[in-house]
């Protein structure tokens, strides 16, 4: 396993349950190289400026009808939205709102000490995958050297799970159009392919259709994917 330490900060409405879960996940996510970063701010801070200088690859928002209404947890939110970094949701109580739903997601409500152990490393699973995925997209970049390029292209695909590279479609079809190596190109194409859904269809079908032939065959192989798939 690569042990390098993901940081996932913990947005929560202060209270002894979410005080009590946070403690219990920091100490279980730590052996599966996850920090989960709790209150990292200073009283008196004036927290919309503070935020903006914490690192953190990821967010965890343990989710309560309190916390959707904290203005706090708002701003870490949109912090990590403008990042672009991954957003997890752990519901404690309440229900879902429907603009969360299509993130990932983790309904905690009731469960003993023991169910929660249990849970804790699909969660650590699902961070570093997730996390080491984002940072490969955000080496995609033209100033960016074509084999530093290609180099993350690659390994998104080979990292990357079906369910994951859906997940990403949108952002790997913006990213092929910011690098125009035909390599690069080729790779985000075959990652598409790979992810197999509707969407990741529109989108190849959306890209250039004049390109280097390498790009365009990435493209052929990918719609080809996910025509087998189909």
């Amino acid at each position: 396993m690569n042990d390098e330490v993901f940081t996932c900060l913990l947005s929560h409405k202060c209270s002894l349950l979410a005080h009590k879960l946070g403690a219990r996940l920091a100490a279980s996510l730590e052996k599966d190289f996850v920090r989960l970063l709790i209150d990292p701010f200073n009283y008196g801070d004036d927290f919309s400026i503070a935020m903006q200088a914490v690192p953190f690859d990821a967010l965890l928002f343990l989710l309560t009808p309190e916390s959707w209404r904290s203005k706090a947890c708002q701003v870490e939110l949109s912090t990590a939205r403008r990042r672009a970094v991954p957003i997890f949701n752990a519901l404690l109580e309440g229900e879902m709102p429907e603009e969360l739903k299509e993130r990932l997601s983790w309904d905690l409500r009731g469960l003993d000490d023991e169910t929660l152990d249990q849970q804790v490393p699909a969660l650590a699973d699902a961070v570093r995958s997730r996390v080491s995925i984002h940072k490969l997209v955000q080496l995609l970049i033209a100033e960016n050297p074509w084999d530093v390029t290609m180099e993350a292209a690659q390994n998104i695909f080979n990292a990357g799970s079906h369910t994951i590279l859906g997940e990403y479609a949108a952002q790997l079809a913006k990213r092929y159009l910011l690098v125009p190596d035909p390599n690069t190109r080729h790779w985000l194409a075959l990652s598409l392919g790979k992810a197999g859904t509707e969407e990741a269809a529109q989108l190849l079908g959306e890209l250039p259709a004049k390109d280097h032939p390498y790009a365009l065959e990435g493209i052929r192989q990918a719609l080809d994917m996910i025509g087998r798939v189909k």
